[in-house]
């Protein structure tokens, strides 16, 4: 399929998600683009969408709501995947994003059940500040083995970024470690910053049945992108693709090659670029994706 990309935006005081769920919503706008991009992967042993913010039970102005997105590669002994985009229904991401393990379906945490968290340690509230307008980019390829979704807002300044990932393994060294089972091959990213020029690079989780030994994927908080980067006072305009990925313990895999790393100094949100008859858009700290 062709990328697709789309731009919404929403007003100063708009809500994330009002308590009777609104087609013109930020998170409805988002949530069709989602499921489209699920639709087009066509593979629950992959990824599935198994809660929205619209099948929260609360939708107050600080109730969280949250996608739960499974990820577990046809194991079925556990309920694994991500907690994408987690925010508070009146505007103001959490940290609730990030990998959930060991799920059990029920009325818990706003109607997504009980389950234990590796959630990011950034502080992402400033991002999501709806008091001020807001522009939403989403852009994703849901063919191929290497699907992606990048979903990004701007408000003066204050950007974040959502991202999910498929790595491939095709290409690991014979004889390398790599779980058998329990780990689904998605990377999750997610960031937000004041200062849209920030040096870091997302966080990034994994899919994963627990974090138990011996040990899968990524077992905490703090892991950044792996992205080799030009150096900041000199290499501006020059760009870099997206390299192999590593956990805690061992390689993840490889990503598509619709990403690109730049320094923080080249170009502003929104920006593009066309490499190779591509365009790429860049959206958070240094990472471009392709819009075209």
């Amino acid at each position: 399929m062709a990328i697709v990309s789309t731009t919404f935006t929403s007003a100063a005081n708009d809500k994330w998600a009002n308590s009777t769920w609104l087609s013109s919503d930020p998170s409805y706008k988002l949530n069709t683009e989602l499921s489209n991009w699920i639709t087009a992967i066509n593979d629950s042993t992959k990824i599935s969408l198994i809660h929205t913010p619209g099948n929260a039970t609360a939708r107050g102005t600080s109730d969280e709501v949250r996608w739960l997105l499974r990820c577990r590669e046809s194991d079925t002994s556990s309920d694994y995947g991500f907690s994408f985009a987690s925010a508070y229904a009146g505007g103001g991401q959490l940290n609730g994003c990030g990998a959930y393990f060991a799920r059990t379906a029920g009325s818990a945490n706003n109607g997504s059940g009980t389950y234990s968290t590796i959630y990011s340690s950034g502080g992402a509230a400033t991002a999501q500040n709806l008091s001020q307008a807001h522009t939403y980019l989403t852009s994703y390829d849901g063919d191929g083995v290497t699907p992606w979704f990048a979903f990004s807002s701007y408000s003066g300044g204050l950007a974040s970024l959502n991202m999910l990932i498929r790595l491939t393994t095709v290409n690991m060294a014979s004889g390398s470690y790599y779980p058998s089972t329990g780990l689904g091959k998605w990377i999750y990213l997610t960031a937000a910053s004041a200062s849209f020029n920030s040096g870091t690079l997302p966080e990034i989780f994994c899919p994963q049945r627990g974090t138990a030994a011996p040990y899968i994927g990524i077992n905490g908080t703090g892991r950044l992108l792996r992205a080799a980067r030009p150096y900041s006072s000199q290499g501006d305009g020059y760009f870099f693709k997206l390299g192999p990925q590593y956990g805690d313990t061992h390689f993840l895999g490889e990503p598509t090659y619709d990403m690109l790393i730049s320094n923080t100094s080249t170009g502003a949100w929104n920006d593009t670029t066309v490499v190779e008859s591509k365009t790429y858009t860049r959206v958070y700290a240094g990472l471009w994706v392709r819009t075209a």
